[in-house]
């Protein structure tokens, strides 16, 4: 009975261990030459921006969720620099960015950190 009971708690470890998220599932994230990615913010930060937040309802003066507004430099830039927007984009935040939407490409996720990483160019 004894060996019994010890093989069924072995086979149950072994069930047990196989069930676990096995690490090499996740992907595994890029480097990126942020100097081959272009961030001037009028060309390819503002219309991230003016597509995806700055849109009626959202981060718009007026109609600004959490009262963050998103449609100048000095908005975005100050956002920006808070971590918090980030995660919110990249989904691994409490708020999920765009709301209600599909999370913003990889590309675009990329140019807003490389934006952030060149200080923020103009």
């Amino acid at each position: 009975m004894k060996k019994q009971f010890a093989l069924g708690v072995f086979a149950g470890l072994v069930a047990l261990a196989s069930c676990t998220k096995d690490k090499t599932d996740e992907p595994v994230p890029q480097q990126v030459d942020c100097e081959t990615i272009d961030t001037d913010f009028t060309n390819n930060i503002a219309p991230i921006f003016a597509a995806n937040c700055a849109t009626a309802g959202c981060h718009v003066a007026g109609s600004a969720q959490a009262g963050i507004v998103l449609e100048t430099y000095a908005q975005i830039k100050s956002e920006t620099e808070n971590p918090r927007l980030i995660a919110s984009i990249e989904h691994t935040g409490n708020s999920r960015m765009p709301s209600g939407r599909a999370k913003l490409s990889n590309d675009l996720i990329q140019k807003i950190k490389c934006w952030k990483e060149k200080g923020f160019p103009q």
